[in-house]
């Protein structure tokens, strides 16, 4: 699977290593991180793999409603 264009461990990474120090570092990259994941469960997103299943999902529907116009189509000729 490929990798998503935003990974809120690569995110929370980035901003810690901006920080001078290990210690510190460490400290806010735990710390960046809970709040980052508090405020994305707070906001009305999906999981990559929830977005995913669901387009797949969609993907077969299409392709069923296609098919079922088809034979209606027929049917009414």
């Amino acid at each position: 699977m490929e990798k998503p264009p935003f990974s809120l461990e690569d995110f929370v990474k980035q901003a810690a290593d901006m920080l001078p120090g290990e210690s510190a570092r460490a400290d806010v990259q735990k710390n960046f991180r809970a709040l980052v994941q508090s405020a994305l469960e707070k906001m009305d997103v999906v999981s990559r793999a929830e977005f995913d299943a669901q387009a797949e999902k969609l993907r077969r529907c299409q392709i069923q409603l296609a098919e079922l116009e088809a034979e209606l189509k027929a049917l009414s000729e």
